[in-house]
């Protein structure tokens, strides 16, 4: 399920399904279930992943992480999906003091709840509340380690600063950017992850920086 949510964090929608689809059928246990809610949530498969949620909810009403730290962050992502940040924003608030922790499925943490939270401040045009939540993951970098939300945490930065009504100062981007560039695919037919890049590249030649 790693694959299959890496897969959907980088735009590859039908590897990600395909990578659902794949481990539902050979082991549909309980975190089996939890992140492939969240990767169909992530690609747009609102109707599955609310009916995964709602089986979790019913079999595992107590289930201390999955209902203060996975559930709130899959909830809102599915919100997201309707352009609906201010109840996305809602569910995340129960997330709020656990983000920083790691859940017992990973190795590591991943800050889920902050990556949907500036997705959700994007979508509400709330540039500088989106800030706050991507540069959490450059500021908690040994939380995150290689969890592919830290690179990622890049391209929202990105899209925050250009959403901002005072933009930063072109002087300060490159060292910015420079993490993206080594996220830069090496095969040139990588199209999901190339998008990311491209659309970072296009932000930060715009005018919307100042000098």
């Amino acid at each position: 399920m790693n694959a299959a949510l890496r897969e959907a964090e980088f735009g590859n929608a039908a590897a990600a399904k395909q990578d659902v689809a794949a481990a539902l059928t050979l082991a549909p246990g309980r975190d089996i279930k939890m992140f492939a809610a969240l990767t169909l949530a992530q690609v747009g498969e609102t109707a599955r992943a609310k009916a995964i949620v709602e089986e979790l909810e019913k079999s595992y009403p107590s289930q201390t992480v999955l209902k203060v730290y996975w559930r709130p962050t899959i909830k809102a992502a599915i919100e997201l999906n309707s352009n609906n940040a201010a109840q996305a924003l809602v569910f995340l608030e129960a997330a709020a003091p656990y983000e920083l922790g790691q859940p017992s499925q990973l190795q590591l943490g991943t800050l889920y709840p902050a990556h949907i939270r500036g997705q959700a401040q994007l979508i509400a045009h709330d540039g500088g509340a989106a800030v706050t939540e991507f540069q959490k993951f450059l500021d908690h970098r040994g939380i995150t380690i290689n969890f592919p939300l830290g690179a990622l945490a890049h391209l929202g930065l990105a899209r925050a600063y250009a959403s901002r009504a005072t933009p930063p100062k072109r002087k300060l981007l490159p060292g910015f950017l420079r993490p993206l560039e080594r996220r830069r695919p090496r095969h040139p037919n990588s199209e999901g992850s190339q998008g990311g890049v491209r659309e970072v590249e296009l932000v930060c030649r715009s005018s919307v920086f100042s000098d």
